[in-house]
């Protein structure tokens, strides 16, 4: 029997900052838009302090920023169904293969119109489809990385996301400093609202979802998480200063669990909103990544007829940006009852990130910021 090839191709791409948020500011500061430093572009082996999971139960390392994204699970869900027809089975990965499936992304869990997910035989048109549907809905070109045999299988899967702010945040006039897990700190530009802002519909766009002051200062946080705009749609992002778990999925988990017990706690109390205020990182990057646990000769498929597949490639690019304009929230602002003192939310430290579509309870991209490396800094 011959040896045949699977090709699979995953690529993801999100913009956050629209053209509309862009065209906002300059109505309200008479200048042009401009996006944040880039703070890397280029393959994931370039980076020393972060890493890409192909699913939330994955292992987080310490010490590193973890990115996952929903495109890779949403070829494979298309290689199970429309190629393989089983639940796909590699030999030499294992454990790899078992997480993703076991793992839960379907159409509802996403923006409506936002993505594209297909996988079949090359000698089946799936390449021409792809071309075509992506030049069609998304005025995108699609340039393949390996040369096409007929006997090869393609998933291509891709994803994006505008997400313009209602309101655009200040961007800080200081930068600010991020310490990261080790203690080490670095300065990074930031967005949000500052000390005694007077603009109460910024305040009011922002919803707090959890707060515990720390116990040694009553004017520090000792955990927060909040939604940074409430009138987004249809997607929705989340930031959360909380302690890290086991894996992403394990952090997802305890933020929720938190956000309902403080938002049963704010039905039972009737404070006032108090002053309020926020400092977000600046973030602008692209990275490309292999999945070398899937890849390679020696990691053939278990599927009865496939048993001579392999990946020949496994690639995932992703693109992302959030600035003082633009990224994905929505939600219902709810006041600081629990305590008599101003909030201030700054993510001055590691912290978690993840975008969904609002009324779902799986993320389509969600990321642990650890430490600088993918934060953008001042121009030296």
């Amino acid at each position: 029997m011959k040896r045949s090839i699977l090709v699979g191709c995953v690529v993801l791409l999100i913009i956050v900052a629209a053209g509309v948020v862009g065209y906002r500011l300059i109505l309200r500061q008479g200048k042009p838009y401009q996006p944040p430093a880039v703070s890397f572009d280029g393959p994931s082996d370039k980076l020393q302090r972060t890493v890409i999971v192909p699913t939330l139960d994955t292992p987080m390392p310490q010490g590193k920023n973890v990115i996952w994204c929903g495109t890779l699970q949403l070829g494979w869900n298309h290689l199970q169904s429309d190629v393989l027809h089983a639940p796909p089975a590699i030999r030499g990965a294992e454990v790899v293969v078992k997480r993703l499936n076991r793992a839960k992304l379907d159409a509802d869990d996403l923006p409506p119109e936002s993505n594209l997910a297909m996988a079949g035989f090359i000698k089946d048109g799936i390449a021409e489809k792809v071309v075509k549907e992506m030049k069609e809905r998304f005025q995108k070109e699609v340039q393949f990385e390996r040369k096409l045999a007929p006997k090869y299988i393609l998933l291509y899967s891709y994803l994006q996301a505008h997400l313009p702010f209602t309101l655009p945040f200040s961007e800080t006039p200081l930068d600010l400093s991020f310490q990261d897990s080790d203690g080490k700190e670095t300065k990074v530009t930031s967005f949000g609202i500052p000390v005694g802002n007077k603009d109460h519909s910024l305040i009011q766009q922002v919803q707090l979802l959890h707060l515990i002051h720390n116990s040694e200062s009553r004017w520090e946080m000792g955990e927060f998480v909040v939604d940074l705009d409430r009138n987004s749609k249809p997607n929705q992002l989340v930031l959360a200063c909380v302690p890290p778990k086991v894996t992403l999925l394990d952090t997802l988990e305890y933020v929720e669990k938190k956000t309902q017990e403080f938002a049963e706690k704010s039905k039972e109390l009737n404070g006032t909103v108090e002053p309020f205020a926020l400092w977000v990182p600046n973030m602008n990057w692209e990275i490309q990544h292999r999945f070398a646990e899937l890849e390679g000769e020696n990691k053939t498929f278990m599927i009865p007829g496939f048993e001579g597949y392999y990946f020949l490639l496994a690639k995932q690019t992703v693109h992302f940006q959030l600035d003082r304009c633009g990224a994905a929230m929505e939600s219902t602002f709810q006041g600081v009852a629990a305590e008599s003192c101003p909030a201030y939310c700054v993510f001055d430290r590691p912290f978690l990130l993840y975008m969904k579509k609002r009324g779902r309870d799986r993320p389509f991209f969600v990321m642990w910021v650890d430490n600088a490396e993918l934060l953008s800094q001042p121009e030296k």
